[in-house]
C-alpha cells in the first residue's frame, strides 16, 4: 500500500504502487466506470501503468495528483481514484471514479470534498474545475454537492462537457515550495481520467 496523502473517515487517498496497475485495468473493465472517462472501452496493463507513472511523477513534482482511492477497512484494494490534472491546463482539474459496486454511498462526494480541502488549504490553489458530461447525472450531482457551479463548455476529443468550478473562499496559505499551484507548461493531451468523474 502507497502513503496515504489523505484520510477521511471512510477513505484513504494514497500514492500508487504497481499493485495497483491490474486492478486499475479491473476498474476499467466496468462499462459503467468506463464509459464516461475512457468512451466505454478498456484499458491495458501497459496503459494502466503510464497513467500510474504520470500521477506519481506529479504527485512528486508538484505536491499533488489523481490519488489511488481505498476504502480505510480494506487497505490496498483500489475503490477507484480521485484527485487533481492537468488535462485543461491551465486550469487545476479535479476528478473522481469510483468502482460501480460503491456508488450511492456518498464515497466519491466524500473523497473530492477531501480532495478539494487539501487543494485549497494545504496547497493554495485559487480555482478548481471539473469537466462532466451532460449525460453523467451522478457526477453532475457530485459537483453540485461539493458546492461547484456550471461554468462554461469545455471540447474534450470531440465531447462538449460541462465545466463547473469552485473558487478558493480563502484565505489562501503562504506558498510552500513543497506544492506547485498551476499547471503552466503541462500537456493537456489524453489522460485516463481525463474528461468526466462517475460515483456518487
Amino acid at each position: 500500500m502507497g502513503p496515504v496523502i489523505i484520510a477521511t473517515d471512510r477513505l484513504n487517498l494514497r500514492s500508487w504502487t504497481i499493485e495497483d496497475a491490474p486492478l486499475l485495468v479491473e476498474l476499467f473493465e466496468d462499462t459503467q466506470v468506463s464509459r464516461f472517462i475512457n468512451d466505454g472501452q478498456p484499458i491495458s496493463l501497459e496503459s494502466a501503468q503510464l497513467f500510474m507513472t504520470r500521477y506519481e511523477r506529479l504527485q512528486r513534482e508538484r505536491g499533488w495528483c489523481r490519488w489511488a482511492l481505498e476504502l480505510a477497512e480494506q487497505p490496498g484494494r483500489l475503490a477507484g481514484f480521485c484527485g487533481f490534472g492537468c488535462t485543461f491546463a491551465p486550469e487545476i482539474e479535479l476528478g473522481w471514479t469510483l468502482r460501480s459496486d460503491l456508488w450511492g454511498r456518498g464515497l466519491a462526494t466524500e473523497a473530492a470534498r477531501a480532495a478539494i480541502a487539501y487543494g485549497f488549504e494545504t496547497v493554495g490553489f485559487s480555482r478548481i474545475v471539473s469537466a462532466v458530461s451532460p449525460d453523467n447525472i451522478r457526477s453532475a450531482a457530485v459537483a453540485e454537492r461539493l458546492g461547484m457551479r456550471p461554468d462554461g463548455h469545455i471540447e474534450f476529443e470531440h465531447h462538449r462537457l460541462v465545466r463547473y468550478a469552485l473558487d478558493n473562499p480563502g484565505p489562501i496559505p503562504a506558498a510552500d515550495p513543497r506544492y506547485v499551484r498551476h499547471c503552466d507548461g503541462e500537456p493537456a493531451g489524453r489522460t485516463l481520467a481525463a474528461a468526466d468523474a462517475t460515483g456518487s
